[in-house]
């Protein structure tokens, strides 16, 4: 999934992959790792970095709010998946 981070006291944000998650549980303001690719595969392009939950961070309850999220979202990933793997 696609994410806006800010880093730290940064003042702007960074578009990037936001993996190790379902969309819908994402939280504004949840810790976050910076994930690097193997040094071999890099590149020097934004994709040799992705970020991830940091470690022990769980997310919240489902609220009405993710609960839309949820059912406005799946069916699109759903068929995102199956046009992938044809």
């Amino acid at each position: 999934m696609e994410a806006y981070i800010v880093l730290d006291e940064c003042k702007t944000a960074i578009a990037n992959e936001l993996c190790g998650l379902e969309q819908w549980h994402a939280d504004f303001g949840m810790p976050l790792e910076v994930v690097w690719a193997d040094m071999k595969d890099r590149r020097g392009v934004i994709i040799d970095v992705h970020f991830e939950p940091a470690d022990g961070w769980k997310p919240g309850p489902m609220n009405p709010e993710k609960e839309l999220i949820k059912q406005l979202c799946q069916p699109v990933y759903v068929w995102v998946r199956t046009q992938v793997a044809a």
